[in-house]
């Protein structure tokens, strides 16, 4: 009896010991995948899974949401640059069995690729690379189901391969193991991806959303911005439960008082993709949303006046304003119950951010009291709604 005991406890040691030397092989975060939040809302601005944010500037960065630490998503010390996460330009299409897909635009090659990591090992894989050439000049890219959807310039037939001119615009779509690519149709110049959801991609051209059904091929107009008192697509499009969500700009703007400059201004919106119903989720102009399973946090549009000097007719130049409201707003998915959930006139939290167990992630500036403006140098940080909380995570070059 002693004699098993005592070899039960040797494998309960043994064990032990293998888990430990597993997780010092691993990067320092990865226990915190174990605690996993999925979101089933499309975007592509920031992305999020388990306890990790992953944000794009000039590279793409990682924020570890419980140990507050904000590095570069590539873990290689010796790591030359060349790797798809340090490209100059980066749109996330979301992750997928953990892994994390985006396109992106290398500088010094001038090459588009289209690549994932892993978001546990931080394995990076490229699963297509398009030369300047057949670079679609539009990044955004979209996963529905198993297919990963992307615009793509394509040299015509019989075209010669140096020229610009010979090469057409098409919307394609290559599996996320890289293993079979197809071309769906094609595009006008200026049209690119939208929106890919249910079988279905949604295409924006100048004042028009078109909706094309892959299976079928068929393609028809979606949304006419200019005849319903809207100028085009201001924002990109997010998607959750059957409905796209997006801004579009408004035929109007607001004009300065001071200076008599004209600021932009556009509406939140959804369609309905099935039905092709539109409607204005919330009755006021917004600077910024996003939308989680539940509901939608957006910061209203407001020409707020930061500072005016004495003479602000003689002097317009030094009047100091910006575009949102110092408060974010919560509301159903239909627009209802919209209520404040946070306030801070000496914070901008406005330009790109997710909200996760009710704490914003995104990009943040400080108010200046010696400018009276807003920084122009922001930082990755949070905001918990609950508490206040505020935590400023420092970019440094490499992990």
């Amino acid at each position: 009896m002693k004699k098993r005991i005592s070899v039960i406890l040797a494998l309960l040691l043994l064990s032990c010991s293998l888990c430990a030397a597993l997780s010092a092989c691993s990067d320092k975060d990865k226990h915190e995948i174990n605690e996993l939040h999925q979101t089933e809302v499309v975007k592509n601005d920031l992305a999020e899974y388990g306890n990790f944010v992953w944000a794009e500037s000039s590279r793409i960065y990682r924020f570890n949401r419980k140990a507050e630490t904000f590095y570069t998503a590539c873990n290689d010390p010796e790591c030359d640059g060349r790797c798809p996460v340090d490209c100059v330009m980066s749109f996330f299409a979301g992750v997928h069995d953990q892994k994390l897909y985006f396109s992106a635009y290398q500088q010094f090659t001038h090459l588009t690729l289209l690549a994932c990591q892993d978001v546990v090992t931080g394995e990076t894989h490229v699963l297509k690379t398009m030369s300047d050439a057949a670079d679609p000049k539009s990044y955004q890219t979209f996963i529905d189901a198993d297919w990963w959807y992307y615009k793509c310039m394509q040299l015509k037939e019989g075209g010669d391969a140096t020229k610009p001119s010979d090469y057409e615009p098409y919307i394609c779509r290559i599996t996320l193991d890289g293993s079979k690519d197809e071309t769906i149709c094609a595009l006008s110049d200026a049209e690119y991806v939208f929106m890919a959801a249910d079988g279905k991609v949604v295409t924006a051209l100048a004042d028009k959303l078109y909706v094309i059904d892959v299976a079928t091929g068929q393609k028809q107009e979606l949304y006419n911005f200019t005849q319903n008192g809207y100028r085009s697509a201001m924002s990109t499009a997010q998607y959750y439960d059957g409905k796209m969500y997006f801004t579009a700009l408004a035929q109007n703007y607001a004009t300065e008082q001071y200076t008599g400059g004209q600021q932009r201004m556009s509406f939140l919106m959804c369609i309905d993709l099935a039905s092709g119903q539109a409607e204005r989720v919330v009755e006021g102009p917004v600077e910024n949303f996003t939308v989680t399973e539940q509901g939608i946090y957006y910061v209203p549009f407001e020409l707020r006046y930061l500072y005016v000097p004495e003479n602000p007719e003689q002097n317009p130049r030094e009047v100091k304003y910006c575009l949102f409201e110092e408060s974010i707003y919560f509301c159903g998915h239909d627009g209802s119950d919209a209520k404040i959930v946070y306030t801070n006139e000496k914070l901008d939290f406005s330009f790109r951010f997710t909200v996760v167990d009710n704490t914003l992630y995104g990009w943040l500036f400080d108010y200046d009291e010696q400018e009276h403006n807003f920084s122009s140098s922001g930082y990755f940080g949070s905001v918990n709604f609950d508490t206040g909380r505020i935590v400023h995570a420092e970019k440094p070059d490499k992990e």
